[in-house]
């Protein structure tokens, strides 16, 4: 089913898309090349005093996680949501960990940082996730940039009381004056780029 999906909905860029014979049971990344035009717009996404640089940039083709997104988009539809909104948010770390993330997507069962909910935790500002960021992660990092299903948002306002879930009818918690959002479950984000840079 997640075949056909694709076939009708990747990306205008991707390999599928250009005759490229592709491996649905693998993830590919596309180089953006250093220098372009591209690679500045995305390097300037993460500009700050957090950021030593950014070494290489890559946007991730993985067939069967973006299949699975866009089936949990037309979940909520089905459900008698509005239409999500899909919010550009970013999530920082470890080099040692982008082979996972890109095979199999964050996980929200690994999350041990749950100061706002037990789940995974994303924000709309690249230097709070930086500063958010487990020490653990080293200097070279990897910021995610990813597009995450937002439809009815449950506020919190302190960190000592963090959620196992959200409350009925929320799907994601959002904290911290709006600088985190922490989704719950499988398949509402969808890592898109991946950006290596030099942390302080």
């Amino acid at each position: 089913m997640w075949q056909e999906i694709m076939s009708e909905c990747a990306p205008f860029d991707w390999y599928t898309n250009n005759n490229v014979p592709f491996d649905y049971n693998c993830y590919n990344f596309t180089t953006v090349p250093h220098g372009s035009e591209e690679f500045r717009t995305w390097e300037r996404k993460i500009y700050g005093d957090f950021n030593r640089g950014v070494t290489k940039i890559y946007k991730l083709e993985n067939p069967f996680l973006y299949a699975r997104y866009l089936l949990k988009k037309e979940e909520y539809t089905a459900m008698g949501r509005r239409s999500p909104c899909v919010m550009e948010l970013y999530h920082d770390t470890s080099e040692d960990k982008v082979h996972s993330i890109a095979s199999r997507n964050l996980d929200w069962r690994l999350a041990k940082r749950v100061k706002f909910g037990k789940g995974v935790s994303f924000s709309p500002s690249p230097k709070y996730a930086n500063s958010k960021s487990s020490r653990k992660n080293g200097t070279q990092r990897v910021m995610i940039i990813a597009d995450v299903l937002v439809n009815k948002e449950q506020y919190v306002q302190y960190e000592n009381d963090p959620l196992d879930i959200p409350n009925k009818g929320f799907d994601t918690v959002v904290g911290n004056r709006k600088k985190v959002y922490v989704k719950f479950e499988d398949d509402e984000f969808y890592p898109k780029v991946f950006i290596f840079y030099n942390s302080f």
